[in-house]
């Protein structure tokens, strides 16, 4: 639906949309998004780490509902990439970005969409989003485990 809405900027090879990693999507059904990765298969570590290297922002459209237990592995890797979220606002991604300003969360699919087409247009908006440091400190190993005590 986005890269329809966006096609425009994306046949004018102003903006490129890709799916990274495993899915399940069939490329023929989406002519304008590349995938790096085949259907349904994980693709090598190395692989995945240089297809994020080279992305301006990162996509996540996940529901109101998902990730309320359990933590999406993909959101750090943007952050630990310092890549640029851009997402549907749910109450992961609020307490995620309650940590510093790290992309946009929009409400639905067509805010998303004008502020694909406000960073197209002036991409001094991404290098704004500079405190992945404190989001990296604030998830690390070290600030989420607790202290284990063992009596013998």
């Amino acid at each position: 639906q986005l890269s329809e809405k966006l096609k425009d900027f994306i046949t004018s090879q102003q903006l490129e949309l890709y799916v990274v990693g495993k899915h399940g999507y069939n490329p023929i059904d989406f002519p304008l998004i590349k995938f790096v990765g085949e259907t349904n298969q994980i693709i090598p570590t190395q692989e995945y780490n240089q297809a994020i290297q080279q992305l301006d922002a990162i996509l996540f459209f996940y529901g109101a509902d998902q990730y309320q237990l359990t933590a999406s592995g993909a959101i750090f890797d943007a952050v630990n990439h310092e890549k640029p979220i851009i997402a549907i606002e749910n109450s992961y991604f609020k307490h995620v970005f309650s940590y510093g300003n790290i992309g946009f969360l929009g409400k639905n699919i067509s805010e998303i969409e004008e502020v694909i087409k406000k960073i197209i247009l002036n991409e001094d908006i991404l290098k704004e989003m500079n405190t992945f440091k404190n989001v990296k400190f604030a998830f690390s190993w070290e600030n989420i485990t607790f202290p284990l005590k063992v009596n013998n």
